[in-house]
């Protein structure tokens, strides 16, 4: 960054860097929840689900009793080897 500001003098990134900055805060879902005092339901409810890589669907963890299930077999059935 430095090197296109200072050496090409392009000030455009420079810019957008500082407009990003200020903004990033608010993407972020613990100070959604702690500082601007939003409830934590919905998309903002714990465990946050992960972003996914290069645009791919986020993966977060399966919670949902059949998945729950599935994972304690699998654990139960390596025990028993």
């Amino acid at each position: 960054m430095a090197f296109m500001h200072l050496y090409l003098k392009y000030t455009q990134p420079l810019f957008i860097q500082a407009l990003m900055t200020s903004k990033n805060p608010h993407d972020v879902k613990l100070v959604a929840i702690h500082v601007l005092g939003k409830s934590p339901e919905g998309d903002l409810k714990r465990p946050f689900k992960s972003p996914g890589m290069f645009w791919s669907p986020p993966s977060g963890p399966a919670t949902d009793a059949a998945s729950i299930a599935e994972a304690e077999k699998r654990i139960g059935s390596k025990k028993d080897e």
